[in-house]
């Protein structure tokens, strides 16, 4: 048990330190590298800390990987929600979960290490419940967005990223209990567990091909379409601004597909890598946008509601509405109207 142990443990660990230096090396100035680098660390802490008696570290070199493996899930989590969200930025909804989620476990280890008397009895249900929760909220946004997702190579890995993720999750849930504590083989099943997560990310960064790593496209609006690419691209246009069609706030990449006579594959193609965007969603709400700005720098239609506006544009809700034109216009819908007012 031991020799097994031994060599997935250290080549796990190995594996994670060669995945660090890739990602120093190849893209630092990744979005997502900080959280790859932080999670790959933790996880090595982890595979160090939780381990047989006979690799454990001693004195304070055993405090500080018990410690630095305590929010490996919530980078995982960041890490996630980079690499699958085009728009993703640190909130304090993320900074505060990743307190919420690690101060449980913090005061485990405090218990472990003597610090603090006994904790509560019912802090491990909370911290597998909060686990449960991260990884669900994971796997969910992940596969969510894929509908919406233009690039071919990250709509394909949201599946396999979340196939890998849901198979730790089963085996250290069904090891957990059937496994005494006491056993050696908790630790190993664990590393196990892992294991092919840690292989199918090495892989993946081993291709040194940055776009793949990051599934960044090219997504420079091409000047030299094919003439099939051109008559699709005046048929898309057409649908867009003739037929109003970003006005249907159900509209999706099948529907477009459909009125337009075309695959639904080759629509995405058109959009992402001949007109420049990442997923469906900015391609629609550029459109919408744009008729919202029109409406706003229109006098005649200064007693239109902004909900209205908003609403007849093609967007669902106020507060989704809002979000996006924020993000688009740097200055609320309000400030927006007021400005070109006073112009």
């Amino acid at each position: 048990m031991i020799t097994v142990d031994a060599f997935f443990r250290f080549s796990g660990i190995g594996i994670l330190l060669l995945l660090v230096t890739l990602t120093v090396i190849h893209v630092p100035k990744w979005r997502s590298a900080p959280y790859l680098i932080l999670a790959c660390i933790s996880l090595i802490a982890m595979f160090i800390g939780y381990s047989p008696k006979v690799f454990q570290p001693f004195g304070t070199m055993n405090v500080v990987v018990r410690l630095l493996d305590v929010p490996h899930l919530v980078f995982i989590w960041l890490f996630t929600l980079s690499l699958f969200n085009s728009n993703f930025t640190l909130k304090p909804f993320h900074i505060l979960t990743g307190i919420l989620y690690c101060a449980p476990i913090l005061w485990v280890r405090f218990e472990q290490f003597g610090w603090v008397l006994n904790s509560p009895t019912l802090i491990g249900p909370v911290v597998s419940m909060l686990s449960i929760a991260l990884i669900t909220h994971l796997c969910v946004t992940t596969l969510k967005g894929r509908k919406d997702d233009l690039l071919v190579k990250r709509r394909a890995s949201r599946i396999y990223f979340v196939a890998i993720i849901a198979f730790v999750t089963i085996v250290s849930a069904i090891s957990e209990p059937l496994i005494p504590s006491t056993s050696g083989w908790r630790q190993t099943v664990k590393v196990l567990a892992i294991w092919p997560a840690i292989i199918w990310g090495f892989i993946w960064m081993i291709s040194f091909d940055k776009q793949a790593v990051t599934f960044a496209d090219d997504i420079a609006e091409k000047e030299n379409l094919s003439e099939q690419d051109k008559q699709l691209k005046e048929k898309l246009v057409s649908a867009m601004k003739d037929g109003l069609a970003f006005k249907d706030p159900k509209l999706s990449i099948v529907t477009l597909a459909s009125k337009i006579g075309v695959t639904q594959h080759r629509l995405r193609s058109l959009i992402n890598q001949n007109l420049g965007y990442k997923n469906f969603s900015e391609f629609v709400n550029a459109y919408r946008i744009g008729e919202v700005k029109n409406v706003l720098t229109d006098r005649t239609k200064d007693h239109i509601p902004i909900l209205r506006i908003a609403l007849d544009s093609g967007f669902k809700s106020l507060s989704s509405f809002n979000r996006v034109f924020k993000n688009s216009e740097n200055v609320t819908p309000t400030e927006y109207r007021n400005q070109h007012s006073d112009s």
